[in-house]
């Protein structure tokens, strides 16, 4: 059951989380969810100690928005500072390349006969081209530059897309903890529940010593069961025994004359030296 007090513990998780991904806003939404998710748990208890740790909690959510929008603020003025620093170098870049290009073009030789002429004229074309090859090259270079950081940006972002991946699966495993505790203190509360129901009602105690006792007499009493159930076994097994026999001397005569009682038997009155 995800009560308010759980959820506000959870978009505190996702907060973090995103406020480690530089995600500011959704950060300041998070707090602002789990302060509502607070309110609404101090609205469903009276207890006076509850009270306070809840507005506490709460306060600590509205303060942490304050600090996270200071946090995006200084986050701003750093990209800013960065962007203006490249911008800086790209200007003195192309500044030099403009100065290299002035004093080439200074250095010709004024004095030069009208043969050397065409020489001034293709080291005046030489420098020009490379100028413009220097132009090029600076171009070149802040597009490489720029394509390099952008190179550099993507392996960053997949670092922290699969951050932000493992941050979501961890706080899915902290729930997941959370409830089988919560289950585990609810098994422990209902053993408890049970022993002092056994305690009143038949003033017997489930304490590891009595329930070694109660073990030790259980295994006593099965040991005598079975050995009571052995006899009585073997004395059925002889009455079978006999009885078979009874059987398998006289028969297995089933006539209702087998039913009758016999007379006794007599002892003859005389003797043998009498007929001599």
């Amino acid at each position: 059951m995800n009560s308010p007090l759980n959820s506000a513990h959870l978009q505190e998780r996702k907060a973090e989380a995103l406020l480690n991904s530089f995600k500011f806003a959704d950060a300041i939404s998070c707090h602002q969810k789990a302060a509502e998710y607070i309110m609404e748990a101090m609205n469903m208890t009276k207890v006076a100690q509850a009270l306070i740790s809840l507005q506490l909690q709460y306060e600590d959510h509205i303060r942490q928005e304050k600090v996270i929008k200071d946090k995006w603020k200084h986050y701003n003025l750093h990209q800013e500072q960065l962007k203006q620093q490249h911008e800086n170098k790209l200007r003195e870049i192309d500044k030099r390349v403009l100065v290299s290009a002035i004093t080439s073009k200074d250095t010709t030789p004024a004095q030069d006969c009208e043969t050397c002429k065409d020489e001034g004229m293709t080291t005046s074309t030489c420098s020009l081209v490379i100028s413009a090859e220097n132009f090029s090259v600076s171009s070149l270079s802040s597009s490489t530059e720029l394509f390099q950081t952008k190179e550099s940006g993507d392996p960053q972002s997949n670092l922290n897309t699969q951050v932000r991946e493992l941050q979501i699966q961890v706080l899915s495993l902290t729930q997941a903890l959370e409830d089988a505790n919560r289950e585990n203190t609810k098994l422990k509360q209902t053993i408890l529940h049970i022993k002092n129901v056994t305690k009143e009602k038949f003033d017997f105690d489930f304490d590891e010593e009595n329930s070694g006792q109660v073990c030790m007499v259980e295994q006593e009493a099965c040991h005598k069961g079975e050995d009571s159930s052995s006899q009585t076994a073997v004395g059925n097994c002889g009455h079978c025994t006999d009885h078979e026999k009874d059987h398998s001397v006289h028969g297995d005569d089933t006539s209702p004359t087998s039913d009758l009682p016999l007379p006794p038997l007599e002892m003859p009155h005389f003797s043998f030296g009498d007929n001599r």
